[in-house]
């Protein structure tokens, strides 16, 4: 058994980029009206926005492999001890928040028919749909609250670990053919597939295994002499890759360039925080860095208004997209960082409940 702290550095760089990747999700979800091709609009947020947000969700599957086989040990018990705790963790916050989300959808669907005068047998569908939806058993579609596939198949991975610990961690030169042919069936048209898109991510699974790989090495994670030099060069690639699978590559080559942009882009966020240590010091004990799973979960609360007032009423005048979004995205994750802090001082057993004890 290996026995193995996770170092304070460290430590504290994951927590500040969890936060950060939390809220970046949230900026992938900020709704906006379609905007004219080669328009500042569109490349400010189609373009430059969309190959940043694309880090955050690589970014938490390679960090759950990463702590996962830290300690990892061999045998039913301690694999059983393993799923159990995931099941509190993951699994008791997903159905929760899918509840809580259909809860939302048959009162918006009960709303339409009293007003339009449809059928109740349009709100029975509804709901039929809604239900199904929010068990999450359908892996050909995405779970009632959309953003929660990494939950679920973050879960679907951590059922796989003993394969993952045998094929990958414990015997790094298959480890390493393991993780090429992955990155390589993540960069092909296979992605593409709707199982794959919704269910069970190559891209997550490519970034789980990696981090699983890099487990053993933990306690070596340290900042780097090149650690400017490599936050430049990958800032410059994570663009570069990411503006030519948006606008020159092919549809089937632009899969390799966002592979590619997403990789430079992990490198890029964990090399800035090693060149932006000191000054974020202050920061580390703030109680703001614990709501990134509060953030995650239950984003889609105050987008629901949002998207009406911004997709249905078409709201956001010409020329002024980029500073909407923008807008939306801090005033929504500032909202969900105040109720995260109000419903943890105010109620902290339902707190512990719906965010699986953290």
């Amino acid at each position: 058994m290996r026995t193995e702290k996770v170092p304070k550095y460290l430590s504290n760089k994951l927590k500040v980029l969890s936060f950060v990747s939390a809220g970046l999700v949230v900026l992938i979800h900020v709704p906006h009206p379609e905007f004219a091709r080669f328009s500042l609009d569109w490349w400010c947020v189609e373009v430059v926005l969309d190959t940043f947000t694309r880090v955050a969700v690589p970014y938490f599957f390679f960090v759950s492999g990463l702590l996962l086989f830290r300690n990892y040990e061999t045998g039913l018990t301690w694999y059983c001890k393993v799923l159990k705790k995931r099941i509190r963790t993951l699994l008791i916050p997903f159905l929760l928040a899918n509840i809580l989300a259909l809860v939302i959808s048959i009162a918006k669907t009960m709303a339409s028919v009293v007003w339009h005068g449809y059928p109740a047998s349009v709100l029975a569908h509804e709901v039929c749909r809604c239900a199904y939806l929010a068990l999450g058993v359908d892996f050909t579609k995405f779970p009632l609250v959309g953003s929660l596939w990494f939950v679920r198949n973050l879960l679907v991975l951590i059922t796989m670990s003993p394969l993952v610990y045998w094929f990958v961690v414990r015997n790094k030169k298959i480890g390493a053919v393991v993780i090429a042919a992955t990155f390589v069936l993540w960069a092909s048209p296979l992605s593409n597939v709707q199982f794959f898109r919704s269910g069970f991510s190559l891209e997550g699974l490519f970034w789980f295994i990696l981090g699983a790989y890099f487990s053993s090495s933990i306690v070596y994670w340290h900042p780097s002499r090149n650690s400017k030099r490599l936050c430049y060069v990958s800032f410059l690639l994570m663009l570069i890759f990411g503006v030519a699978a948006r606008i020159w590559m092919p549809e089937d080559f632009a899969i390799v360039g966002r592979a590619m942009s997403i990789t430079a882009g992990l490198v890029f966020i964990f090399t800035i925080y090693d060149i932006m240590a000191d000054r974020l010091r202050s920061i580390l004990r703030s109680p703001i860095l614990s709501t990134s799973f509060f953030i995650y979960m239950f984003q889609f609360i105050p987008l629901i208004p949002v998207s009406f007032v911004v997709v249905k009423c078409n709201s956001i005048p010409m020329g002024c997209g980029t500073l909407a979004v923008l807008s939306i995205w801090v005033g929504t994750t500032a909202l969900l960082v105040v109720a995260s802090l109000t419903f943890r001082q105010k109620w902290p057993k339902a707190y512990s409940i719906m965010l699986g004890g953290r």
